[in-house]
């Protein structure tokens, strides 16, 4: 399955994707999806706030950083390290 991480926001509001093709079945995503659920949007807490968001299928759901389980970390570091500007 592929999965794209997907960075909005900040000062220059710009968006950045990165995409991985992982081994993942739908119940760790949707295990995924509810461990890393915000409490707050980014835009909600911070002004220019940076915001993360995880699409796989039709799917897309925000991610807070912090919260990302060890079995994820490594996959999500990797993407977040390899951000490219989406061109418009």
């Amino acid at each position: 399955m592929k999965i794209t991480l997907v960075r909005t926001g900040g000062i220059i509001p710009i968006k950045k994707k990165a995409e991985v093709v992982v081994n993942w079945d739908a119940n760790e995503l949707e295990q995924l999806k509810t461990a890393v659920k915000p409490l707050l949007s980014a835009a909600d807490n911070v002004r220019d706030g940076i915001e993360y968001h995880i699409q796989y299928d039709e799917i897309a759901f925000p991610v807070e950083w912090s919260k990302i389980p060890t079995k994820y970390k490594a996959t999500l570091e990797k993407l977040k390290k390899n951000l490219v500007i989406e061109k418009m």
